[in-house]
């Protein structure tokens, strides 16, 4: 399900646009359908970003508004939990630029959010760009982690500073193309979040050799995950990669770099060509 709504959203299209037969009604949650509200919810994270914030703020600032709320994803288990992934756009008051900020919302029973909020305060946590690491909405018995920290994808932090930092990448790459081999230029985009489950982030890079002064581009994909899934795939595309198929160009397939057992991160390299989802079917 994604649901979205904006600074000039009516009640009335936001009615049409929430009151749907996906929403879910559970008594052990009534707060569901305000969680559910990206309208309302945009009014809370308003306050709760830039009103509230406490201490573990990156940025503090009062001149930033959330400009479009928007529903993602949502993994409801009735009368247990529900996760939903909220992406907000945040503009500064007078400003064009959009900074992405991503929210990971927990809902709880009523009245048994706070001690799972107390909990989350006491995991390694990393400042979000606003607003703090994990917040608490107690009216809605709702725990939220802003990205980079989830409840259980421990490495994301590691994986962004990896994609972000040259130092980092320039291992990588010195073990993929060799010792020569530099980067001179490269950026990185979230592909792909499912909160407390996977994250994929792509690196583009311009690489050199200092022994030729050629110069080549190339793509790294790094995964993170929240359990040991990662190491398995990890051994698969090697055993792939190894076979004689491979080494003869019968069989494409990403080569894997490494795995980062501590931080759960695979990282590959980017095969060139389209995904089947950029197909239509029946195209021949």
């Amino acid at each position: 399900m994604m649901v979205s709504a904006n600074r000039g959203t009516s009640a009335t299209s936001l009615q049409r646009a929430t009151i749907h037969d996906s929403i879910v009604r559970d008594q052990t949650m009534p707060q569901l359908a305000i969680a559910l509200d990206p309208l309302l919810m945009r009014l809370h994270f308003q306050s709760l970003l830039f009103e509230n914030s406490g201490v573990t703020a990156a940025a503090p600032a009062t001149d930033y508004e959330v400009n479009t709320c928007e529903i993602v994803r949502v993994k409801y288990r009735a009368g247990e939990k529900c996760v939903i992934s909220y992406r907000l756009q945040i503009q500064k008051r007078g400003g064009n630029q959009l900074i992405e900020q991503w929210l990971s919302a927990r809902l709880f029973p009523i009245g048994t959010a706070a001690s799972r909020y107390h909990k989350a305060l006491r995991e390694p946590l990393t400042p979000p760009p606003f607003g703090d690491a994990v917040m608490f909405l107690p009216k809605l018995d709702m725990v939220i982690w802003a990205f980079p920290n989830d409840r259980k994808i421990g490495g994301l932090p590691a994986l962004l500073a990896a994609a972000r930092e040259t130092e980092q990448l320039a291992v990588l790459v010195a073990g993929r193309w060799g010792a020569t081999t530099i980067i001179v230029a490269h950026d990185y985009q979230l592909i792909h979040y499912v909160p407390e489950h996977t994250c994929t982030v792509r690196v583009k890079l311009l690489l050199a050799d200092t022994a030729t002064g050629q110069t080549q581009p190339a793509t790294l994909f790094a995964k993170a995950y929240y359990n040991e899934e990662g190491a398995e795939t990890f051994r698969l595309m090697q055993q792939l990669w190894q076979r004689a198929a491979c080494r003869q160009g019968h069989l494409r397939i990403a080569q894997p770099i490494v795995y980062c057992a501590v931080d759960q991160v695979l990282w590959q390299e980017g095969l060139p060509g389209r995904t089947l989802l950029t197909y239509a079917l029946g195209t021949p």
